[in-house]
């Protein structure tokens, strides 16, 4: 049942000490407190100010997120090595800024800085796809992260002004642990399958995700957008994120239950926070609540690397990565496009938010059991020969790969056909894989919904994910 590719691919991720995370975690604050900077009346000294062109600019930033996505899709295997010489890169042109260049030079050095810093978007998620553990993930996007939104509070200069003259320090500050980090990664990458290795893609899986990770990418676009237009509001929204954030990620210690599963309380207060808009112009102050509340659902788009990784983990592809890249680049465009479609009426604009809103809810809800199912799931597999102290040890890992489905009620094809219902496989690739017909298939599927009592799929994964709480 278990493919030799997901086997390895999982014994290779790494749970990192919260220190790693920590310094990879500088990534976010350096690249969000850059891009807030970044105009035409920055200044490197306080005193001359740089030829910036916000055109130039754009034009630069879609290069920069082009070439990485290329790099991604071609040399997958490259990543960690073009992270390191990246991040060294822009180590140096932050550090010339404090020389007395000419001007022209020091433009120049703000341009090349500025395609590092979106160069490596990218390798970001990639890393988190590729390298990381389910545990590892978690704690970084819902436990680190927080540090890094209260970093941005600060860095977009909203409550407090802070010269670019000492954010250069900053720079070299978070760059320095950053290439720490990616020193310590592994050059080495996982096995992505290929047609040959006969494992296909969990196409409902793949889809719900993908479908999901533009929702929520959507979602960390427009609720910066929205703060803005209210004072304080960034620094709201942000706030609002980083301390749901982190009560996600208390619920998830305190509870055990898995993290994913509170996503749906975080996207139903984001609907909350968008609801309120639709009334700002009878009550004003109700801004002041909405922004927070809308910042708590930009935690959903923080997660979009883990759900990357869980379809990852299903399905080594090494397209996962550049693809979540892309799908975040197409929903910059598609906020661009509705900000133009409804630039002439703001409430307008606000119930189209709200009604992403509501669509990001209906759709993870409908994903959110693929999503337990492929976190939870385990791939063990017996060696040739185990050493004796470690029998005990692979039996109880058998025994919690066997734990995930009710083996005393379902026969063993019935166990086959439920798992790999549950991994998001449609019928006609369950019966390409176990070698029976489409109607074999169904036949299977109606049996265990009626042994188990369900309805249907989502019914099924459901109660699949309980057994296991």
């Amino acid at each position: 049942m278990l493919h030799s590719i997901l086997i390895e691919n999982q014994r290779k991720r790494l749970d990192l000490p919260f220190h790693q995370l920590l310094c990879f975690v500088m990534f976010c604050i350096w690249q969000m407190g850059f891009i807030y900077f970044m105009g035409p009346s920055l200044t490197i000294d306080g005193k001359v100010s740089l030829p910036i062109s916000m055109d130039n600019t754009t034009l630069l930033i879609v290069a920069a997120y082009a070439a990485s996505i290329l790099v991604m899709s071609i040399l997958p295997q490259k990543i960690t090595v073009l992270a390191r010489v990246s991040a060294i890169g822009a180590l140096l042109t932050a550090i010339a800024w404090f020389f007395p260049l000419p001007v022209f030079v020091l433009t120049i050095l703000m341009y090349l800085h500025c395609f590092f810093c979106c160069f490596m978007i990218g390798f970001e998620s990639a890393t988190i796809i590729h390298h990381f553990s389910e545990k590892s993930a978690v704690k970084h996007l819902l436990a680190a992260y927080p540090i890094a939104y209260i970093a941005i509070v600060v860095l977009q200069n909203d409550i407090a002004a802070l010269p670019f003259s000492l954010f250069r320090f900053l720079i070299v500050l978070m760059l320095l642990p950053l290439i720490y980090f990616y020193f310590k990664m592994p050059t080495d990458i996982p096995r992505f399958v290929k047609k040959s290795d006969g494992l296909p893609a969990p196409r409902r899986f793949l889809t719900g995700v993908y479908l999901l990770s533009f929702l929520c990418s959507l979602m960390g676009v427009v609720g910066p957008a929205v703060a803005a237009e209210v004072k304080h509001g960034v620094a709201l929204s942000y706030l609002g994120c980083g301390l749901c954030a982190l009560c996600v990620y208390a619920l998830y210690l305190k509870t055990k239950q898995n993290p994913i599963h509170w996503i749906s309380f975080v996207i139903i207060i984001s609907v909350v926070g968008y609801l309120l808009l639709l009334f700002i112009d009878y009550f004003p102050a109700i801004a002041w609540l909405s922004c927070p509340l809308i910042g708590a659902g930009m935690t959903a788009c923080s997660l979009v690397p883990l759900f990357g990784l869980l379809v990852s983990k299903e399905y080594p592809s090494r397209f996962i990565a550049p693809a979540i890249i892309t799908i975040a680049m197409l929903a910059v465009i598609i906020h661009s496009a509705i900000l133009e479609m409804f630039r002439n009426s703001v409430t307008l604009l606000n119930f189209c938010y709200l009604c992403i809103m509501v669509l990001t809810a209906m759709v993870f809800l409908l994903t959110e059991p693929y999503l337990i199912y492929a976190m939870k799931r385990r791939f063990v597999s017996a060696p040739a020969e185990l050493p004796e102290e470690k029998t005990q040890e692979f039996v109880n890992e058998i025994k919690a790969e066997a734990s995930l489905l009710p083996l005393d009620s379902l026969t063993k094809r019935e166990l086959e056909v439920a798992h790999l219902i549950s991994s998001g496989y449609t019928n006609p690739d369950i019966a390409k894989m176990l070698f029976i017909s489409e109607y074999t298939v169904k036949d299977h599927a109606k049996n265990i919904y009626r042994k188990l009592g369900v309805n249907g799929r989502r019914e099924l994964i459901a109660k699949i994910n309980r057994m296991d709480e």
